[in-house]
């Protein structure tokens, strides 16, 4: 299993931004983060959701080659593990399969 970073950051770092292309999922392990989006037409992010210790996020960027689509931002000094695009699409297939073979 390849080595998947653990990282900690400090209150009102940026882990994510929007458009930024989609480089690692990341996995909660300490601290908590919120989400923001820019509704269509508007000036100013709002609040979406929250991220807590056991969430993860940054998923569909990885699993569809598309940027980030919110910004995500830390609410207090917290921790995540890192898991890069080659790492999550190896789960992803080696999942698949494993499932394949069950129902077939």
């Amino acid at each position: 299993m390849p080595h998947c970073p653990h990282a900690s950051r400090p209150r009102e770092y940026t882990m994510c931004a929007l458009a930024d292309l989609g480089d690692f999922w990341y996995i909660v392990d300490s601290g908590t983060l919120d989400v923001y989006k820019k509704p269509e037409g508007e000036t100013v992010s709002k609040k979406v959701n929250s991220y807590k210790v056991g969430d993860s996020f940054g998923e569909l960027a990885l699993m569809f080659n598309q940027r980030r689509a919110a910004d995500v931002i830390a609410t207090s000094d917290c921790t995540v593990w890192a898991v890069d695009q080659a790492t999550f699409q190896s789960v992803l297939k080696t999942s698949a399969q494993k499932n394949a073979q069950k129902y077939s």
